[in-house]
């Protein structure tokens, strides 16, 4: 998973974001420094859309497991609920059984 999420070209590999990190002014003309900076725009562009992007999965994959576990949560409240009332039931019917044995 970690492959497919920080890939090359995601905008947030270790490579692309190493080179706009330790990106060096050269002393160029202007159009070259023109160049390096729309570059480096682009990438951090990237960088943080992909990071809104992988913000919003997580947030996605957040709610999805607390609903999950609202839901477990539920289906064992009831199993229980079921459980002690199946409990109560056999309770009453030993003894309705004892009684019945002792007349």
């Amino acid at each position: 998973l970690a492959d497919e999420v920080f890939a090359s070209g995601s905008g947030i590999a270790d490579e692309e974001i190493r080179r706009v990190l330790t990106a060096k002014v050269s002393k160029a003309n202007k159009w070259e420094l023109k160049k390096q900076l729309e570059a480096s725009t682009v990438a951090i562009r990237r960088l943080k859309d992909t990071l809104n992007q992988l913000h919003k999965g997580k947030n996605k994959f957040l709610a999805g497991a607390v609903e999950a576990e609202r839901t477990a949560r539920a289906g064992w409240a009831r199993a229980l609920h079921k459980a002690k009332e199946l409990d109560d039931d056999r309770t009453a019917l030993k003894k309705f059984a004892k009684k019945v044995e002792a007349e």
